[in-house]
């Protein structure tokens, strides 16, 4: 599934289309979105854009970390492709770090990587 089909229902989320003609093997241009700049925090606090959306649960991440190690898990190194792992785990890893990088921007003393008190 797509980004783009993965968050056809998110409210307010749009991903932008590829210009195709502007595209080569080093240089990737997409469509210009308009939105609110996200150094500028008190417009995102006005918007009530601030905090994640409370419709993604900590399960789902686990889950997703799981498709990327479950199939992998007990099989012989000569029949796992350590390239399609590896960019797997780069694409999570980036996932996660622009995360922490838009929080630390947005609300710098959130402790992103501690579980609530249940």
């Amino acid at each position: 599934m797509s980004l783009t089909e993965n968050m056809a229902d998110a409210p307010g989320f749009r991903v932008p289309e590829i210009d195709w003609q502007l595209t080569g093997e080093h240089v990737l241009n997409l469509e210009w979105v308009k939105g609110i700049p996200v150094d500028e925090r008190e417009s995102l606090q006005a918007s009530c854009r601030l905090c994640a959306p409370r419709d993604r649960s900590r399960e789902l991440f686990t889950q997703a970390c799981r498709s990327i190690g479950e199939p992998i898990l007990g099989r012989p190194l000569n029949k796992i492709s350590i390239a399609r792992l590896l960019a797997q785990l780069l694409l999570l890893q980036k996932t996660m770090r622009i995360n922490e990088g838009i929080g630390r921007a947005l609300a710098f003393a959130l402790k992103m990587w501690r579980y609530p008190s249940r």
